[in-house]
């Protein structure tokens, strides 16, 4: 199919099912939550090709970043925080702006 990365999600209160995935050697790398969903999801990723992997290293600060954004833009259910309003607000005025 010409993939280089799998990635996939599941709820943060998922643990064992986190810890599935680990085992086939996805890395948890980020954090986001869907629209009519009531948690957080982890991300994980897996490269299928050697040149795509991340190190331990990086797929943990791409997680700790991730979950920043996260918590600071978005609710549980996907909602936008008051943050994550203000700061689409700008977007949308920035695109008005220049176009």
């Amino acid at each position: 199919m010409g993939m280089n990365v799998f990635y996939t999600d599941t709820s943060l209160k998922a643990p064992h099912v986190v810890k599935f995935h680990r085992s086939y050697g996805c890395k948890v790398v980020g954090m986001t939550s869907w629209s009519n969903t009531n948690y957080y999801t982890v991300l994980l990723r897996l490269a299928l090709h050697p040149e795509y992997e991340v190190s331990d290293r990086k797929a943990k600060l791409m997680f700790i970043l991730s979950k920043f954004k996260c918590k600071l833009m978005l609710n549980e259910d996907g909602s936008r925080t008051f943050m994550g309003k203000i700061f689409y607000l700008f977007i949308k005025i920035k695109k008005l702006i220049l176009g």
